[in-house]
Order: structure tokens, then C-alpha cells, then sequence
């Protein structure tokens, strides 16, 4: 099992590379955060949100799918060093939000959150198999995140970005259920 962690930016439009550590405290990944539409509102400011993360060699990226659909069932795009390579998408649940990732490979995983909880699991949907798990501490001036992944069949690099991807849209969904 593998353990990474990192600290958001203390202002929320940052576009600069966020440092990711390894339990070495070895800078081992840099992402960063293509926020746009600076004049939208919150909600379709935050569901835009696109994100890279990068090792010096490889390049996982997300970009939003534009569209009607999307504003309700927000839907991204992965690519890997420019290639797509699959889709991740939104989907209700009663309780609670999940969100899915499928690749061209057919490998399907599925992120899903704690009820009133700052954790989220990550499943492998082909045999069950708990891929990651990740807990937020809000209380602290910038929002840290602790990951523990344990998987050799998918990249870190893909499990933190869309991780992140996650986080975000559940931060903006919670922000606006507030107001």
C-alpha cells in the first residue's frame, strides 16, 4: 500500500502546481488546476474545473464535457499524455454521491462517500476490491489530503487526479446545498 498526501491552495483560484508527497515526504507528483470562467457563477465555475497531474514523464489530464447533460450529471473526460482513455461521470445515489470511472479497457471503478463523512472509497467493480481510500481534514486554514492506495492495476497518477476531480464537485454540491 502506497501513501500520498498533499495540501489545496489556501485561495480556491489558484492555477498552481500543488505538490504531492509519498510517505517519504518525496515530492513525487506536481498537479495543478485549470480553473475557468472566473465571471460564471459558483456552481458552473467549480463543475468546469479541469485538472493535470504530472511525474516529469507521464501526463493524466480531465476535461469537462460541455453540454446540457453535464450541468446536471457532470461528466469529465481523462486523457493520458493527450490520448483519451476514458470517461468519468456523476451519478445520484439515495444517500449518497458516487461517482464512476470507465476506461477503453473496460475496467470500471467507482468512487463513493461517507454519509456526513470527509472520506471516500474507491472500488475496483470487476472483483470488489477497495483500490483507495482517502480522508480530508477541513480544519485546517488549507484542506489536507491523506491517500492510501493499494493497487498495481491502476496508476496513482490517474487514482489522485480523479480523486481530486471527486473532491472538488463534492465541495461545490455541499456549498450550494448551504445557500
Amino acid at each position: 500500500m502506497m501513501r500520498y498526501h498533499y495540501q489545496d491552495h489556501f485561495r480556491n483560484m489558484s492555477t498552481k502546481e500543488i505538490p504531492i508527497y509519498d510517505e517519504n515526504e518525496h515530492n513525487v507528483m506536481m498537479m495543478r488546476t485549470q480553473r475557468q470562467g472566473h465571471i460564471l457563477g459558483t456552481w458552473l465555475r467549480a463543475m468546469r474545473q479541469e485538472f493535470e497531474i504530472t511525474d516529469g514523464q507521464e501526463l493524466y489530464d480531465v476535461k469537462y464535457q460541455k453540454g446540457w447533460k453535464s450541468l446536471f450529471r457532470p461528466t469529465w473526460d481523462v486523457y493520458h499524455n493527450h490520448k483519451k482513455i476514458g470517461c468519468f461521470k456523476t451519478e445520484m445515489n439515495i444517500f449518497r454521491l458516487q461517482l464512476k470511472y470507465s476506461d477503453f479497457k473496460g475496467h470500471h471503478l467507482k468512487w463513493q462517500t461517507g454519509i456526513m463523512s470527509h472520506h471516500m472509497t474507491v472500488r475496483d467493480l470487476h472483483d470488489a476490491h477497495e483500490v483507495m481510500t482517502t480522508k480530508s481534514s477541513y480544519f485546517k486554514i488549507r484542506t489536507e489530503h491523506h491517500l492510501n492506495i493499494d493497487t498495481t492495476h491502476h496508476s496513482h497518477m490517474l487514482l489522485i487526479l480523479l480523486f481530486q476531480v471527486a473532491f472538488e464537485n463534492l465541495k461545490m454540491r455541499a456549498s450550494q446545498s448551504a445557500h
